[in-house]
């Protein structure tokens, strides 16, 4: 079992689209690994800020799991003689499928008899599976407005500048929006702009915590409600109490403070 770590870096995202987009991409992603049979047993979570989504999944398999899936060919009156020989359409049928006449068995429908085979399919890689699944993921994303930039020909709602991709602390290659992914995200804009490399999820939060950026929207509603109280308490008064002025305060920065 394994650890992945996703962030999609980008410009300023609207206040208002946040809460509803991490949501979304939580849901999204949910999907998509039962849809590629790929098993969380740990939890699933997305933070984001202004400049970043990330999605954190622990303890993910590192394969899809197998499964068995039964392909139905040729009615048996064609498959089979009347002596019972194969024909060549039963043998052109397990020829297709890769295994031997003798596999082909026979089922019964509501249209008849009909000559069948039950295969396994192995599971890929998990690694293999996130390299086209991430970027898929980052497309997928609805935004309430998306919008173009440069010439290459992708939609997200603020351009991407950076991508973090992680499995297991390697690097999950690909390209998305122009940009390759990498082991590296950025701190805050202004007291952490620099690049740092990322080794795996403790050390990217201890990370975020050091370059002055609180990942988590209800980390950031706190801060906003205490640093209010205390301006408040400065001057001899008391906050009004209103979540939803919180709430889009709390998107508008990586690191509320009170001026």
């Amino acid at each position: 079992m394994a650890e992945l770590l996703f962030e999609i870096g980008t410009e300023e995202i609207p206040s208002g689209y946040l809460n509803n987009a991490l949501e979304d991409f939580k849901n999204l992603a949910l999907n998509k690994f039962k849809e590629l049979r790929l098993r969380v047993e740990g939890e699933l979570k997305t933070f984001g800020t202004p400049r970043r989504l990330v999605l954190i999944a622990e303890n993910i398999s590192d394969k899809q799991e197998d499964i068995e899936e039964e392909v139905t060919g040729p009615p048996r009156s064609v498959a089979f003689s009347p002596e019972g020989e194969p024909t060549k359409a039963a043998v052109g049928f397990a020829q297709r499928q890769g295994v031997a006449v003798e596999d082909l068995r026979v089922k019964k429908t509501s249209k008849g008899e009909y000559v069948c085979i039950t295969r396994r399919i192995q599971g890929r890689p998990t690694a293999e599976v996130l390299a086209e699944l991430l970027p898929e993921l980052i497309s997928q994303i609805p935004w309430p407005k998306s919008m173009r930039w440069g010439d290459i020909g992708f939609s997200f709602v603020r351009p991407i500048h950076w991508v973090l991709a992680l499995f297991d602390s390697m690097l999950i290659p690909f390209e998305v929006a122009g940009l390759r992914s990498g082991n590296k995200t950025r701190g805050h804009r202004f007291m952490a702009p620099g690049e740092v490399e990322v080794k795996g999820v403790e050390d990217y939060l201890e990370m975020m915590q050091k370059a002055w950026v609180m990942v988590d929207p209800q980390d950031r509603q706190n801060r906003v409600v205490e640093v209010a109280k205390e301006a408040a308490r400065e001057v001899g008064g008391v906050p009004t109490k209103d979540p939803e002025l919180v709430s889009i305060v709390a998107n508008l920065v990586e690191f509320p403070s009170a001026l």
